[in-house]
């Protein structure tokens, strides 16, 4: 354990979320997700636009939008 609990609660998050996704097969392209998740969290507050967070994530625009 650390000497801040909340970087080991955080740690331990990461680390279960991981490898549920795995585990589930949830992802196909796991680092892929992982990369759109950090781009979904970085444009928290913003607009929503779906071509920018395909390019910036690396994930087809249709993906993206989801199903209409």
């Amino acid at each position: 354990m650390s000497k801040e609990p909340i970087d080991d609660l955080e740690a331990y998050g990461r680390i279960y979320l991981a490898e549920e996704i795995k585990a589930e097969a949830a992802v196909r392209n796991y680092e892929r997700f992982v990369r759109f998740m950090e781009v979904m969290a970085l444009s928290n507050g913003q607009e929503l636009n779906y071509q920018a967070l395909s390019s910036d994530s690396g994930v087809p625009a249709r993906t993206v939008e989801g199903p209409h």
